[in-house]
């Protein structure tokens, strides 16, 4: 669904790359030009938390070196999306890759999505859709 609004959004043909099993069949290019990395958990109510292992943040780290951005989308269920480009990202979880660190997202009825991570907060939350312009940033 998330792929799907992000086709939906833009306001030119899109191509989505399945980019190899070497990402855990979690990552996607968007025309070429940016990089995604998608998390879902199945948990149904707020908050929704995802582990990040040290090699989930190698993956980013190396989506970014390849792309002009790279977008972490995270899935929370049937709520929503949160989408997080890669300098949002480091405010959160910072350079320095743990064993495992986490993120959590949380947002009550009718809110928007406040994010936190295992090395600092977002100063700022996050609307249901804003994803879809950050994937398509660099393609319209």
């Amino acid at each position: 669904a998330a792929l799907r609004a992000i086709c939906e959004g833009s306001k030119s043909p899109v191509s989505i790359e399945v980019l190899d099993s070497y990402y855990d069949n979690s990552a996607y290019s968007i025309n070429n030009k940016v990089g995604l990395y998608l998390k879902h958990t199945k948990k149904r109510l707020t908050p929704w938390t995802f582990t990040f292992h040290e090699q989930h943040q190698d993956y980013v780290l190396e989506l970014k070196k390849i792309y002009d951005e790279v977008v972490t989308l995270l899935i929370c269920n049937s709520d929503g999306v949160v989408g997080l480009n890669f300098n949002e990202l480091k405010q959160i979880l910072d350079e320095n890759h743990k064993d495992a660190e986490w993120i959590r997202v949380e947002r009550r009825k009718r809110e928007l999505y406040k994010v936190t991570g295992s090395d600092g907060k977002l100063e700022f939350k996050i609307k249901h859709n804003d994803f879809v312009m950050k994937a398509l940033s660099n393609n319209q």
